[in-house]
């Protein structure tokens, strides 16, 4: 038995959301101390908020591309 973490789970029609993680999820483990990161989201609104993340992280890859010189 694990004392030191715990499991958060998603009653139906709700995701498990970390905002300081950037993580989605119907289930999660994490340390006790960690457990004030997650919060509970409807679903809809949670997948809508990964689809954001994964967005801006695309963006943030492309500028830091361009960024980079190119080799002839």
């Amino acid at each position: 038995m694990r004392h030191n973490s715990v499991r958060i789970k998603a009653p139906k029609g709700q995701m498990v959301v970390s905002r300081e993680r950037r993580t989605v999820g119907y289930l999660v483990r994490c340390p006790k101390n960690d457990a004030h990161l997650y919060e509970l989201m409807p679903e809809e609104e949670a997948l809508a908020l990964e689809a954001q993340w994964k967005a801006e992280d695309e963006e943030r890859r492309r500028k830091e591309e361009a960024l980079q010189p190119k080799e002839e």
